[in-house]
């Protein structure tokens, strides 16, 4: 069986309740409380698959300089 715990938030004077592992994130105060396990399970969005795409195409293009200078015949 679950308890809930309850904090106090930093900017109200009210309390939070904190979900437990069966309940969604709540809101309160303006301000979305989460567990650290709902935190963490997030997915990562289009940002990511850009940044590897782009990081990719900056390690060829490097890698391309790299050979042209030194071991082009």
């Amino acid at each position: 069986m679950a308890t809930k715990a309850a904090t106090k938030a930093p900017d109200t004077k009210q309390t939070v309740r904190r979900p437990t592992a069966k309940s969604a994130a709540v809101k309160s105060g303006g301000r979305i409380v989460e567990t650290a396990q709902e935190a963490r399970s997030a997915e990562p969005g289009p940002s990511v698959l850009a940044l590897l795409t782009v990081s990719t195409v900056a390690a060829v293009f490097v890698l391309g300089i790299v050979w042209f200078i030194f071991f082009r015949a």
